[in-house]
C-alpha cells in the first residue's frame, strides 16, 4: 500500500481522496459495510459528479489529513475501491428522486430533481435541519400530497417532533404544503413580507391551481396555512445544539425572500435566490436587490450550497447566477424597448445570450411576458407544458 495514493493519482489524476468510517448506526440508509473497521472512500472532482459527491450520505469530509490511516483499512477492500467509487458517483441521483440526501451530519435535502413538472413542486428542493429537541423543515412543497411524501421521507430519517418550518418565500412550490406541518404542531417561520404576500396571493392561487398545470387530484386536501412567526431582518433557531440563522438582505427573487445558514455544518439554503442548472423564475424579481443577495451569499462560509431548484452548488453557480440574472435584464429591456416587440422572437433573442440549462427553458418566454412585458402581450400558442407561473 506504500504507493497507493500514486497509484490512484494516476487512475484519477488531480482529483482528491475522501474517506468515512461506515457506521451502521449513524446512516439510517445503511453503509455498504456493517463493520465499523472498514473503511470506504471515493474519488470526488470530476466536472459532472463532483457536487454529487460532496452530497453523498456515506462520506464525510476528511481530508488528506487522514488517508495514510484510511488506506491502511483499505486493505482488504483495496481491490474493489473503483466499483465502489463508481457506485457512490451514481447514488446520489437515486437518492435525488426516491429521498432525501444527507448533506451534513444534520442536514437533508431534496437535491437535483430531474424532469421537473406541476406534479413534482417544479423540482423544488426542500429540506431539514435536525437538532436534539427536533426538526426544523426548510419548505413544504406546492401541496398537501407532496407535504404528505415529504414527511414520509422525513420519517425515514427521524421520529423527532418536527418543530419549525421556515418557508424561503411565498411561491406555492415552496409553501403550499404548510399546513400538514402546521396539523402536526410545528411553527410557520417566514419573513414579513414573505407573510404579507402570501396573505395577499395564496388564497387566490390556490382556486387557480389549474393555471399552474395541476389537477384536482393533485391539489387534493391543500389548505392555505400562514406564517405564525415573522421577522425583518434576522432570526435565529435552535432545535438543539444546531444553529439555524434566517437572513433577509433585500427583495431579490420575491420582496420577502431568504437565506437560511447552518454555520456549524457550513450549509446554506438559497431558496429561489439562487436556481442552478436551472433557467429562474423572474416574474416578482428585483434585480438589483437579488444582485445584493448573491453577493452576501458569496461571503458567506459555505461549501454546501443548496439551491431552490438544481443540484447541490458552489460559490462559482452563484457568481453564475448573478450573471445570468444581470444578462436576462440587460437584453430583456433591450428587446422589450422596441415598439414592434414580439414574445416569440423575443425569446429566440434571449436564447442566443443565455447559457444553456437542464431544465425550465419554459421560463424564459414567462419571466419576458410576465416582468418586461406586464403581460400585454398574448402567445400566439400555448404548448401543453409551457406552464405559467405569473400568479404564486
Amino acid at each position: 500500500m506504500k504507493n497507493e495514493p500514486e497509484r490512484i493519482s494516476r487512475v484519477v489524476p488531480e482529483h482528491i481522496v475522501y474517506w468515512h468510517d461506515c457506521n451502521p448506526d449513524e446512516y439510517p440508509g445503511g453503509p455498504f459495510t456493517t463493520d465499523p473497521k472498514d473503511f470506504l472512500f471515493v474519488v470526488a472532482g470530476m466536472d459532472e459528479a463532483e457536487q454529487r459527491v460532496a452530497a453523498d450520505p456515506f462520506v464525510q469530509e476528511k481530508l488528506l489529513k487522514n488517508i495514510k490511516e484510511a488506506l491502511e483499512k483499505m486493505k482488504k477492500l483495496s481491490s474493489i475501491w473503483i466499483t465502489v467509487c463508481c457506485f457512490l458517483l451514481f447514488a446520489h441521483t437515486a437518492l435525488a428522486e426516491n429521498g432525501l440526501t444527507r448533506i451534513s451530519p444534520h442536514v437533508y435535502s431534496y437535491i437535483g430533481v430531474q424532469e421537473a413538472s406541476p406534479a413534482n413542486s417544479f423540482g423544488a428542493n426542500a429540506g431539514i435541519i435536525i437538532g436534539k429537541k427536533g426538526i426544523v423543515v426548510v419548505d413544504t412543497l406546492i401541496s398537501a400530497k407532496e407535504a404528505n411524501r415529504f414527511l414520509q421521507d422525513i420519517r425515514k430519517i427521524s421520529d423527532k417532533p418536527i418543530l419549525y418550518v421556515i418557508d424561503t418565500h411565498y411561491h406555492l412550490d415552496h409553501s403550499f404544503g404548510n399546513s400538514e406541518f402546521s396539523k402536526l404542531g410545528a411553527a410557520i417561520v417566514a419573513h414579513k413580507y414573505c407573510a404579507d404576500e402570501m396573505h395577499l396571493k395564496a388564497a387566490d392561487g390556490l382556486a387557480n391551481a389549474a393555471d399552474f398545470g395541476l389537477t384536482p387530484e393533485e391539489m387534493a386536501g391543500t389548505e392555505i396555512a400562514y406564517p405564525d412567526i415573522t421577522f425583518t431582518d434576522r432570526i435565529g433557531l435552535n432545535p438543539g445544539g444546531v444553529e439555524v440563522n434566517l437572513i433577509y438582505i433585500a427583495p431579490s427573487h420575491s420582496k420577502g425572500s431568504i437565506l437560511i445558514q447552518v454555520p456549524s455544518e457550513k450549509v446554506v439554503f438559497t431558496g429561489d435566490i439562487l436556481f442552478t442548472d436551472f433557467h429562474p423564475y423572474m416574474g416578482d424579481g428585483d434585480i438589483k436587490g437579488w444582485q445584493q443577495a448573491l453577493d452576501f451569499l458569496a461571503t458567506l462560509e459555505a461549501d454546501k450550497i443548496i439551491p431552490g431548484h438544481g443540484p447541490l452548488s458552489s460559490k462559482k453557480d452563484v457568481a453564475d447566477m448573478k450573471s445570468y440574472i444581470t444578462t436576462f435584464d440587460n437584453k430583456a429591456r433591450e428587446l422589450t424597448s422596441k415598439p414592434d416587440a414580439n414574445l416569440e422572437e423575443i425569446v429566440n433573442e434571449m436564447k442566443k445570450v443565455l447559457p444553456i440549462k437542464t431544465q425550465g427553458e419554459w421560463l424564459i418566454g414567462a419571466n419576458i411576458q410576465a416582468k418586461y412585458l406586464k403581460k400585454n402581450l398574448k402567445k400566439k400558442t400555448k404548448k401543453k407544458n409551457d406552464y405559467s407561473i405569473e400568479k404564486p
